[in-house]
């Protein structure tokens, strides 16, 4: 069996034994942006193998530092995100610095592979050893835990790093040591500052009503995209929608803030995307619900559009159709003949009635949820995003 396919089943093993820790004790300084995990159907995680060169170049991209190292960790999880699926991120691991170090600590390459693993796990669970004596110290037992419940070999990796150092110097005594492995992770943090995983936006923070650019959070973010940070949009819109708004302002593509493979949260939060533009939850209203809406729309001559997925549905043409395109950028409506038709596709996730109240237009937004409710959005002139 290969290093690749005993970490399938290990990391499955490390995670049963962490999160049972989790739920059982209350940690001092670990992030508690992970909670309930007894509430998650799925919990997904990645681990990739690779060489110093390529690991040196991420470490680079992400920590600003210019070296190989053991593992880097990048956390996916969004905070808040009422979604079944639990992401919890990516583990990389250099097999060329982890076969130097069994070799140091006289254990072997899968030894050394499963301490990185566990190391890496830990920080996407919320431990950050370099916070201070403390958070070191918890997330150094855990590591310790983690290895004596699954009898794996070899110290965890900050016992190891800790070794390390007094091997190489006996001359120092054990406070001497401490002190400098402290003065070192002082001098690292203010070197290399707390990075931003991801930074969450409306549209209405970039663009204002009339289509103007609000010129500062559009330079905020172009930096924050310029360091790495994840740019993840939350929107009413459909994802066409919002990668045609972007394409007008010329902020659409791979190194802007949205394409067909960026992460977001599109339609209230019916669709909702992760990385490489994966769907990963998705709310449909109730055909009964659909149907009586439509039925309704037919008899009183109210236009009502359907959002399925990125198509934009109707029963008839109407002039408050077309501003949906015209001035929405929403993805042109296709009318389809009967009520029939209209559910028959594959799901519908939104619906809007467009009606008429006093001398204003307003689309009223019909969102299924617990409990039901309606939005009302009022059509002004310009962009509405």
């Amino acid at each position: 069996m290969s290093i690749a396919e005993a970490l399938q089943m290990d990391v499955a093993k490390a995670m049963k034994v962490a999160f049972e820790r989790l739920e059982s004790l209350e940690f001092i300084t670990r992030d508690k942006c992970i909670t309930n995990l007894n509430n998650y159907d799925i919990v997904e995680i990645s681990i990739l193998l690779c060489d110093d060169d390529f690991i040196q170049k991420l470490n680079k991209e992400w920590r600003d530092e210019d070296h190989a190292t053991d593992v880097l960790s990048m956390s996916q999880h969004i905070p808040g995100l009422d979604i079944p699926i639990l992401q919890l991120g990516d583990i990389v691991i250099s097999v060329d610095t982890a076969q130097r170090q069994a070799e140091e600590r006289g254990h072997t390459m899968l030894d050394e592979t499963r301490i990185l693993m566990v190391h890496g796990l830990l920080h996407l669970l919320g431990f950050d050893h370099e916070l201070g004596k403390v958070a070191e110290e918890e997330m150094e037992s855990e590591e310790e835990h983690i290895l004596n419940t699954l009898e794996w070999k070899g110290k965890g990796l900050i016992k190891s790093a800790y070794s390390s150092i007094h091997d190489f110097d006996n001359s120092q005594n054990h406070v001497e040591a401490s002190r400098d492995i402290d003065e070192m992770n002082l001098q690292e943090r203010e070197v290399h500052p707390l990075k931003l995983r991801h930074v969450i936006c409306d549209i209405d923070g970039i663009v204002d009503n009339e289509g103007n650019l609000h010129e500062e959070s559009i330079q905020s973010l172009r930096e924050a995209v310029s360091r790495g940070t994840n740019v993840i949009l939350v929107t009413g819109k459909t994802r066409a929608s919002a990668v045609r708004t972007f394409k007008l302002l010329n902020l659409e593509g791979e190194d802007h803030f949205i394409s067909e493979s960026s992460p977001g949260v599109f339609l209230q939060g019916s669709l909702v995307y992760g990385m490489h533009g994966r769907e990963i939850y998705r709310a449909n209203l109730s055909v009964d619900i659909c149907n009586e809406a439509f039925l309704y729309s037919l008899k009183y001559n109210i236009p009502f559009v359907a959002y399925c997925e990125e198509q934009c549905l109707t029963l008839f043409e109407h002039p408050f159709v077309d501003l949906l395109h015209t001035l929405h950028h929403e993805t042109k409506v296709k009318v389809v003949p009967s009520v029939e038709d209209l559910l028959g596709y594959s799901s519908i996730q939104v619906f809007l009635p467009l009606t008429l109240s006093s001398t204003n237009w307003y689309i009223i937004n019909i969102k299924d949820s617990m409990p039901f409710y309606l939005t009302v959005y009022h059509i002004g002139s310009g962009i509405i995003l």
